[in-house]
């Protein structure tokens, strides 16, 4: 039972805290927008269905000339802040560093900041995460191959273990392994795809290159005059049926 206790605990610090290799190869990700046109802000309302009831929130998000975030503010269902973070970059687009505050019930607003650091070659090696007294409680590092995808992912000098990955770009796609302190075999994941810019033939796609259907969801959408959606209807299929699951809407400010 213990032993279970502390793989609860393994993995809880990979997933809560987002600290996996999944994240760290898609930390740096422009915003999902058309570059046809320059664009300031974005506010986007998100809903989530489930069959008693529906939840909803609110995130605006601020972009630089090349698309990346430099702020993000959430809401929830009640308009409340519950969180802010400004992010910093070189050459506006190599991340440096992400300064957040989040709103928590009963302890109110928690800092942190996180640092991101480079080799010569600008492969992310290392994320280090301060308190809101500037002490530092977690350090990430990573291995990467020839192109810069991490191949292996340590939290703390391997207080939790280890993560590794293996890629294969041909199919676009790569495999992870989550090991403990012992080199044992936790978890794996199969067949992850890489890049999602590039379509999958196995899913449908529209006259935008946006995913319609795959095997779990439909999607419908609205879009603007310079091609980036403003509303998006993510349906789950049931039995040959189409519930709606969540709907998406945008409004872009543009320059």
């Amino acid at each position: 039972m213990q032993y279970i206790f502390f793989i609860f605990l393994y993995i809880l610090s990979f997933n809560v805290k987002a600290q996996n290799i999944y994240s760290a190869i898609h930390y740096n990700d422009k915003f999902d927008v058309r570059s046809s046109k320059g664009i300031k802000k974005i506010e986007e309302i998100t809903i989530f269905y489930n069959s008693n009831s529906s939840e909803k929130k609110r995130d605006i998000y601020h972009l630089n000339q090349y698309f990346y975030i430099i702020k993000q503010e959430g809401f929830d269902s009640e308009n409340n802040l519950k969180y802010r973070s400004t992010i910093k970059y070189k050459n506006d687009s190599i991340k440096l560093s992400i300064n957040s505050e989040k709103n928590i019930p009963i302890y109110g607003n928690e800092r942190s900041l996180v640092l991101y650091e480079y080799d010569i070659k600008n492969y992310l090696v290392k994320i280090t995460k301060k308190d809101n007294y500037n002490k530092i409680f977690e350090i990430i590092t990573f291995e990467n191959d020839s192109i810069g995808n991490p191949i292996m992912l340590v939290i703390n000098n391997g207080e939790y273990g280890y993560e590794k990955a293996i890629y294969n770009y041909k199919s676009n796609t790569y495999s992870t392994a989550v090991f403990n302190t012992n080199n044992e075999l936790i978890v794996s994941n199969k067949d992850i795809k890489l890049d999602f810019n590039i379509p999958d033939e196995r899913y449908t796609y529209n006259e935008q290159n946006d995913l319609v259907k795959d095997n779990k969801y439909i999607f419908e959408y609205k879009y603007d005059k310079y091609g980036n959606w403003t509303k998006k209807v993510r349906y789950k299929l049931l039995n040959d049926k189409k519930i709606r699951d969540a709907e998406f809407s945008r409004k872009i400010t543009y320059l």
